[in-house]
């Protein structure tokens, strides 16, 4: 495992899916349907699925866990800070920043912390079998992780029918928005 300087580390690694989604976000905003359709596909993969790449990547080269989980959770806050951006050009900055933790969002931190313990597991068990070093494949990290990643994932899509959370969220909503008359 190489341990070079932080862009080595994480930098490159969340750059190639970052650019992919803003690249990808800007072909869907801007083309025809087709296109839109494929570029959206693409730019949904790299904010949901983008820790299938960086995860591994970082972990190869030698990032720590807080670098691996920041890197991993770039794409996703780029995406939900461009959506509060654009919500923004409508509502109140506490409306959209309430909007920025929606439960598409949170449903999508939660299935990133699911994805970074598996591969964990993963990459645990590619450097024992390259390395020969005696090391456990499942660590604190990713057990916490996948705890973290089914809780949430339970919590915002399968709690009473998927719309539990929901429910609060617009209650907490309506309770709050008083304040703003």
């Amino acid at each position: 495992m190489s341990k070079g300087d932080f862009s080595h580390r994480v930098v490159m690694p969340v750059s190639m899916v970052l650019i992919t989604m803003l690249l990808s976000r800007m072909v869907y905003f801007n083309s025809s349907a087709t296109v839109a359709t494929l570029s959206g596909l693409v730019m949904f993969l790299s904010i949901a699925f983008g820790s299938f790449l960086i995860y591994p990547m970082t972990f190869f080269r030698g990032a720590s866990i807080p670098e691996r989980v920041i890197g991993c959770l770039v794409s996703p806050m780029v995406w939900n800070g461009i959506e509060m951006y654009n919500v923004g050009e409508a509502f109140t900055v506490s409306e959209s920043l309430f909007y920025g933790l929606n439960i598409i969002f949170l449903a999508t931190v939660a299935s990133q912390f699911l994805i970074m313990g598996i591969c964990d597991v993963f990459c645990r068990l590619l450097e024992r079998r390259h390395t020969g070093e005696v090391r456990k494949a499942v660590g604190l990290f990713s057990v916490l992780a996948c705890l973290f990643g089914i809780f949430g994932i339970y919590l915002v899509l399968i709690w009473r029918e998927g719309v539990g959370l929901y429910y609060l969220w617009i209650d907490l909503y309506k309770k709050i928005s008083w304040i703003r008359r």
